[in-house]
């Protein structure tokens, strides 16, 4: 189902869109052709239809460009971000805004997958982190976080929901970093507690401005 989504608009676009969070009036907007897609989906895999989409059924709706599911990680991850109500689950509006996401997700790896292949090699994924303006000009450190996100497979590339899934988390660690920083120095000094919550990923330390 998910594999199909057509990589439009241009690198800055998408990536403007994605940079805004899940919420941006920039993101993809759904045709009604779309949008009907999308229904019928949902309740495809909405087999309890309680009108809610868990991650086990959310995740047979997301495939990669080799049409493997997306990890179940990331899944989580996604699920996280556009569960408005806080039910662990998605609505029908919440998953067409997880859609309208995605859509955006899939055009700017498109523009890096230079051999239409599916994956981002370290070269091309190291683009996109620049593109992204995540300053991982770093090889090692571009190398370490294919590792962390390639699940396991070992062979130096990262499919899109891998690429998501990073691209989110070194998402808030920047922002956390700038966050925490004084002055915009290069450096920053946290406690311990902070170093879990940022290790962690965990928005509440830089939601509230001090």
């Amino acid at each position: 189902m998910g594999g199909s989504s057509t990589a439009s608009g241009t690198t800055s676009s998408s990536t403007n869109a994605i940079n805004a969070g899940g919420a941006s009036s920039s993101l993809h907007t759904l045709t009604d052709a779309e949008r009907h897609q999308l229904q019928h989906w949902f309740r495809t895999v909405d087999k309890d239809h309680d009108g809610h989409l868990s991650a086990e059924q959310l995740q047979s709706v997301l495939l990669n460009g080799d049409w493997s599911k997306f990890n179940l990680e990331t899944v989580h991850l996604l699920l996280s971000l556009f569960d408005q109500d806080g039910s662990g689950t998605l609505t029908l509006p919440e998953f067409e805004n997880l859609w309208r996401y995605i859509t955006e997700w899939r055009a700017c790896f498109a523009q890096f997958d230079d051999h239409r292949s599916g994956t981002l090699r370290p070269s091309q994924f190291k683009r996109a982190l620049r593109a992204f303006g995540y300053g991982l000009d770093n090889d090692d450190l571009v190398a370490l976080t294919i590792r962390r996100f390639d699940c396991g497979r070992g062979n130096r590339e990262i499919t899109i929901d891998n690429f998501i899934q990073a691209c989110v988390t070194i998402k808030g660690s920047r922002d956390a970093f700038n966050y925490l920083r004084p002055d915009n120095e290069g450096c920053i000094r946290i406690t311990y507690p902070q170093l879990i919550r940022l290790v962690m990923n965990d928005s509440s330390l830089y939601r509230k401005r001090r």
